[in-house]
């Protein structure tokens, strides 16, 4: 299920798009041509949340966005 929900996005930043959160796609805007990649792309991160049972995907999705911005290297 595709919500638009510009305003709670805008809360972890004005760069963060789209996001998935099982079983939502959580999207600021479907009208650009962009857009339809960018949910293909949040598709995939849903089957990857259910191949590792989805807890186990947020602490592994969390554990390396921050090693990797302690490495120095961006969102």
């Amino acid at each position: 299920m595709i919500l638009v929900v510009p305003r709670f996005l805008g809360f972890f930043g004005k760069h963060i798009i789209a996001m998935a959160i099982y079983p939502f796609i959580l999207v600021c805007n479907r009208d650009s041509e962009r857009m339809e990649v960018t949910i293909r792309h949040e598709k995939i991160h849903f089957r990857q949340q259910l191949e590792m049972l989805i807890l186990p995907f947020y602490i592994a999705y969390i554990t390396y966005y921050f090693v990797y911005r302690l490495q120095g290297l961006k969102h």
